[in-house]
């Protein structure tokens, strides 16, 4: 007899899939992607809830009195606290007492900070990014220390402006500094100028407290010429 042929097994109907399934994957990285074009637009409200909270009422800018609220919300003082005009150089703002709305914003941005409680979190970082005064860093901030502190159409500082400013920036880890406030007390001259207060930058980091290794020839200016005459004259008086 002829060999019964094997029954061939009825095949499973296709399982039928939803266009609508999406996989795991896709889905967070749909997530993902909402979550980061939501997270700037969350940022950018709160920077700009922040500037509005202390912008003038008639105009899109900061004035000196909405400055001043903003640091006593902050707690510092800033005729003697560096962080605020740290945070203005990182704002680049052009003139004193003033932020414009982009200036203020950019600098949030630059700090990564976006509210007040935020920016008070972020005061110690300010101060510790001028503090070491030897970098390139610490020495655009210096000349735009001063360049912000200018009166209007004004090129120099006054001495008063000059020496408070000096003392915000530099404080007493600069041996010269409070040898140079004296002898301007005493000098003839009454302000100075980008060069001066630059090159006294330089004097301070190059030449040491007494002053031995000072050059006359170099190509300081006469004022710091005549301010290392003073401290030679007080190191032999003493």
């Amino acid at each position: 007899m002829p060999p019964k042929s094997k029954a061939t097994p009825a095949a499973k109907p296709a399982t039928r899939t939803s266009s609508r399934t999406t996989t795991p994957s896709t889905s967070a990285a749909a997530k993902s992607k909402r979550a980061s074009t939501a997270e700037p637009n969350t940022r950018d409200k709160k920077a700009q809830q922040f500037f509005d909270q202390y912008k003038d009422e008639q105009a899109d800018e900061i004035y000196p009195a909405g400055l001043v609220q903003m640091c006593n919300d902050l707690e510092i003082d800033p005729a003697s606290d560096v962080a605020i005009l740290v945070f203005a150089w990182k704002c680049g703002a052009k003139r004193s007492g003033i932020f414009e709305k982009a200036e203020f914003l950019e600098g949030l941005r630059k700090t990564n900070v976006f509210t007040l409680p935020d920016l008070k979190s972020s005061l110690d970082n300010l101060r510790a990014e001028v503090r070491d005064g030897s970098t390139p860093a610490y020495r655009d901030f210096f000349r735009f220390a001063f360049q912000i502190s200018r009166e209007e159409n004004e090129k120099t500082l006054d001495l008063e402006t000059t020496c408070g400013l000096l003392n915000i920036v530099m404080g007493d880890r600069f041996p010269h500094n409070q040898l140079f406030q004296d002898f301007l007390q005493q000098h003839s001259t009454k302000r100075v100028n980008l060069d001066q207060w630059t090159n006294f930058l330089e004097l301070c980091k190059l030449v040491k407290p007494d002053f031995s290794n000072y050059d006359p020839e170099g190509a300081w200016p006469l004022l710091l010429d005549d301010f290392a005459t003073y401290v030679k004259s007080l190191k032999m008086t003493n």
